[in-house]
């Protein structure tokens, strides 16, 4: 039987057309199973929570008994030098018998992490991310409060936040509202340019989860089995999914099963990851790919030998490396998988039309997003320069106040007696402390000259910045033609994108670049 599969499996792949089919048995037909779904939220994988749920786990019981066993083990147990790993499952020897939660339906086992209860049904799939992901810096309720602290981080800002504050006691000589106004209108332009750009990279996360790719799921009855359209957002961990060279891209870190080559293998782009155009080759392992399979993959899924436990290491930022044991056909032994079979989300798939893999890692658990630290708070040198030219300022007029209240002592002691009635306080008394009346009078002098600082310079700047990054996106010579891989002698116009326009500046101060391989430079060519 092993013999006439494989050799339907040859004949696929030397078919030169469709009309060439080979019936595939399938465990689909007859046996509904229902398949677990994952809301769809995004959130960062904490493996905290994950080692408190374990806090009463007793391991002399095997389970929650609540006996507080598990502090007798040492400290240096393998449980605590690493986190949990993960467990993915496909095919009817793994299937959950029928339950009254879904109509007596067979359930397809849900991914789990180690230690678990494989028919734990409380809580399935919420064990592990959504694929959704999101760059922005600010939401809804958090805008407000984030972009204040972060432009009130900018020295003149705080500066007349303290002058707006003054002006509003009896110290000021001015009203409020010319304190108020300036530093309000400099501080809503600063907003609305932050709140314009973060809806911008809003737009371009919604893109991306909105991308359309094909993933194993049943129909409404848990029945018809088949590779379905589904948003990126959509995908979960051990999903099957089919990814084809019309794809911009891969949609989760997934370990590959199958591809529309001989012995599995698949050609992948990195250019989005690390810059390099040379293709790396991937293969799947020989117990995945020997299956028998249609000339497009469709019926690879259902057939009744593609039954596995895969066991995968927990998520990390480490690119290159992962490990991972596939247990084939209910065997015990165990096939080591690794970075042959594992491909990152975001690579494109080149020179080959297809390829079938399970997700192991979704959302901010792949290695791409936990290699995205959060991003700090990024100044200019020109932003440097000005706070320097600020320091500058305020020195000077620390000087002038400090100037102002000497002289203003002086004073008081030459003609406060015959200058009384200014110094008569609240209860009617001629004030003879002519100290604390000049001390005082510092404040005075420090919004009165509120004006050495320049409060339009940070609105032209901000201006400034903002239309330059509207000139580079829109800029018809900074754009780059990618040839249709379907479509011959047509090209897609990809222009530049300023995703922030803080750091603008930046880009006319490069003088030289250094690089190990001038390949990685765009047709070895640098034009400034």
């Amino acid at each position: 039987m092993d013999e006439q599969l494989e050799t339907k499996y040859d004949d696929y792949h030397d078919a030169k057309d469709d009309s060439k089919l080979v019936e595939i048995p399938s465990f689909i037909d007859g046996r509904p199973r229902h398949r677990p779904l994952v809301l769809l939220k995004g959130g960062r994988f904490d493996f905290a929570t994950k080692f408190q749920d374990l806090k009463d786990w007793c391991f002399g019981c095997g389970q929650s008994c609540g006996c507080n066993r598990v502090s007798s083990v040492s400290s240096t147990s393998s449980i605590y030098q690493s986190p949990p790993k993960r467990y993915i499952y496909w095919g009817p020897a793994f299937d959950i018998a029928s339950n009254a939660d879904h109509g007596g339906q067979t359930t397809v086992r849900s991914p789990h992490l180690e230690f678990e209860d494989d028919d734990d049904f409380v809580g399935r799939g919420s064990k592990f991310v959504s694929n959704y992901i999101s760059t922005t810096k600010y939401t809804i309720l958090s805008f407000l409060p984030v972009n204040l602290f972060e432009q009130f981080r900018k020295k003149a800002n705080l500066y007349f936040l303290i002058i707006a504050i003054l002006a509003f006691t009896d110290l000021s000589p001015k009203s409020p509202v010319f304190s108020v106004t300036p530093l309000t209108i400099v501080l809503a332009i600063s907003a609305i340019k932050e709140a314009y750009e973060d809806y911008k990279r809003y737009e371009m996360d919604k893109e991306i989860n909105n991308r359309q790719v094909m993933v194993c799921r049943p129909d409404a009855d848990g029945v018809d089995w088949q590779f379905r359209a589904v948003s990126w957002q959509e995908v979960q961990v051990g999903d099957i999914v089919k990814v084809t060279k019309e794809s911009k891209a891969f949609p989760a870190d997934l370990c590959l099963l199958q591809s529309s080559t001989n012995q599995g293998l698949c050609n992948i782009e990195t250019a989005n990851l690390d810059g390099e155009t040379n293709l790396k080759i991937k293969q799947a392992v020989g117990a995945t790919y020997s299956l028998p399979c249609d000339l497009k993959g469709n019926e690879y899924p259902f057939n009744d030998r593609l039954q596995f436990k895969l066991e995968s290491e927990a998520p990390n930022e480490n690119i290159s490396k992962w490990k991972g044991a596939l247990y084939f056909n209910g065997s015990k032994d165990a096939i080591a998988v690794g970075m042959n079979q594992f491909i990152l989300r975001g690579c494109t798939l080149r020179n080959t039309d297809w390829i079938i893999g399970a997700v192991v890692f979704t959302g901010v658990e792949t290695k791409i997003s936990l290699n995205n630290k959060q991003s700090k708070f990024k100044r200019s040198n020109v932003d440097m320069i000005v706070d320097q030219v600020l320091y500058f300022i305020f020195g000077v007029q620390q000087i002038l106040c400090i100037f102002g209240i000497i002289s203003h002592l002086l004073w008081l002691n030459n003609n406060a007696e015959h200058q009384w009635y200014q110094y008569i306080d609240s209860n009617g008394d001629t004030q003879s402390n002519f100290g604390e009346l000049a001390a005082l009078n510092y404040f005075t002098f420090l919004v009165l000259m509120d004006l050495f600082v320049p409060i339009s310079l940070y609105v032209s700047m901000e201006m400034v910045k903002f239309s330059q990054a509207a000139l580079i996106t829109f800029d018809g010579d900074m754009v780059e033609k990618v040839p249709r891989e379907l479509e011959e002698g047509k090209f897609d116009k990809i222009h530049a994108q300023a995703r922030t326009s803080n750091l603008n500046e930046e880009l006319g101060q490069v003088s030289f670049i250094f690089s190990d391989k001038t390949g990685t430079l765009t047709e070895n060519k640098m034009d400034f």
